[in-house]
């Protein structure tokens, strides 16, 4: 069997408007969770759940990179792509460990990313080797997380990604919507914080 690659990069958008649109989903909604229900991610890394279905322009132009990256990566990595959840993250609390070394296993087959500051710092074991990826903000990439073990590297300065789950598990897709109560799936239109 010939191993897949670690991560594959598919496109680039402007970086700033990533983040003005990444800060504002933070600023108009609560946080959904800190660290995650793995525990493999420690309390200063803060996510923000969306649903594909909502209408924040960041959310739709994830999407549209998914749609136009789906033949590439099918053949790439040789399964079908579905998502379902955006997660905008933070790491708060600069330069202390983020996360343990772990694969992306039970809940999900790895993670689409864009990176919207702090270059996306991760460490990669491949064939026993350490491996330090950066990737440069505003990329649209890949990250083969389940065949391959990995962590966040700290950070020295604040770091944002959006991720989506791959081919999620459809029963922790029911579960994530009940917890969320649905209102993942609104944008922000009322003028009060909502949660994610």
């Amino acid at each position: 069997m010939i191993a897949k690659p670690t991560h594959s990069v598919f496109s680039q958008l402007d970086p700033k408007w990533c983040l003005e649109q990444a800060r504002s989903m933070m600023s108009h909604h609560c946080p959904s969770e800190k660290s995650n229900a793995s525990g493999k991610f420690f309390r200063r890394y803060i996510c923000w759940h969306f649903h594909k279905t909502s209408s924040w322009p960041l959310v739709q132009e994830f999407n549209k990179q998914i749609a136009m990256a789906e033949t590439s990566f099918s053949a790439k990595y040789g399964k079908p792509l579905r998502h379902d959840f955006v997660i905008v993250t933070q790491v708060t609390e600069l330069g202390l460990p983020i996360c343990n070394f772990h694969r992306d296993g039970y809940f999900f087959d790895g993670q689409f990313h864009l990176t919207v500051k702090g270059e996306a710092g991760l460490q990669i074991e491949k064939d026993g080797e350490l491996t330090d990826l950066h990737v440069p903000n505003g990329t649209f990439w890949y990250l083969n997380g389940t065949e391959y073990r990995h962590r966040v590297l700290p950070c020295s300065e604040e770091r944002i990604e959006v991720c989506a789950p791959v081919n999620q598990i459809l029963d922790d897709v029911t579960e994530k919507m009940k917890a969320l109560g649905g209102v993942c799936m609104v944008a922000f239109e009322s003028g009060k914080k909502i949660h994610g």
